[in-house]
């Protein structure tokens, strides 16, 4: 008899555990699912935040570090503008249209090799990616997907993570990117990057000095790395609160216009 009894007990026992592990993998593939379309609607209301579709109807001029930068909007296309101004007899300034990019010295071309143009494309492209953001985050080589929903400085965030393909991915297709959106405005607050080139590294970005031109919102970052390399990327934002990553440098654009 008790034989028997301990048989149903265990029957009961298999069959609760069977359903509750069908209805949890149920719902690990329901949030995986909403979670798909979940990051795609959430980088659609930062753009709108941002004003991310504007920059494709206005032209726009700053200066970050040594260099004054141009990305305008001609009849003929776009055309973005790197301006080095050395000293006040001499200017160098890279014009990039289309596939091509020429480099002048005073109003004079100067041949460039296959890759100095390659790199001074590069540098361009990467300072217009992170002073457009998120507006890149909608280019078709992205990938989007949500990672979690989690608490950073007291606010809840929206965690997602970006990879890229290889066609249309550029050179740095390889790299790996988390983004932080505030649950409430969808501002993204913070980021962080993995990368391959020059050795490899990672980085963390704090938001700072948030301000708009003609509706489309610009922020300055700080610049953070690990203090040690056993912080992976998707811990990055825990070693912040923590105080494990150091400050490596300021991302500050100044007398930004928009016209």
């Amino acid at each position: 008899m008790k034989a028997v009894k301990l048989l149903c007990v265990n029957l009961v026992v298999f069959i609760l555990s069977s359903c509750g592990t069908e209805h949890e993998s149920k719902k690990l593939s329901d949030n995986n699912e909403n979670g798909v379309n979940s990051a795609s609607a959430i980088v659609d209301s930062s753009y709108q935040f941002y004003g991310a579709d504007v920059i494709n109807e206005k032209s726009v001029t700053f200066d970050f570090r040594k260099h004054e930068y141009r990305y305008v909007h001609s009849d003929s296309g776009l055309v973005r503008q790197r301006i080095l101004k050395e000293s006040s007899d001499s200017v160098v300034s890279d014009v990039w249209y289309e596939n091509e990019l020429q480099r002048f010295i005073n109003g004079d071309p100067i041949e460039l090799t296959g890759k100095e143009e390659k790199a001074y494309k590069n540098s361009i492209n990467s300072v217009f990616y992170f002073a457009f953001l998120p507006k890149n985050l909608k280019d078709p080589a992205v990938n989007l997907s949500y990672m979690d929903e989690v608490r950073l400085n007291g606010k809840l965030y929206h965690k997602i993570k970006v990879t890229f393909d290889q066609e249309g991915g550029g050179e740095d297709y390889q790299d790996v990117y988390l983004y932080w959106f505030d649950q409430k405005d969808y501002s993204m607050d913070y980021l962080a990057y993995s990368y391959i080139t020059e050795g490899g590294g990672m980085r963390f970005r704090s938001f700072k000095n948030r301000r708009r031109f003609q509706g489309i919102a610009f922020q300055d970052y700080i610049n953070y790395k690990p203090k040690s390399d056993d912080i992976g990327l998707e811990y990055t934002d825990q070693a912040f609160e923590r105080g494990n990553l150091t400050e490596v440098s300021r991302i500050e654009l100044e007398n930004v216009r928009v016209d």
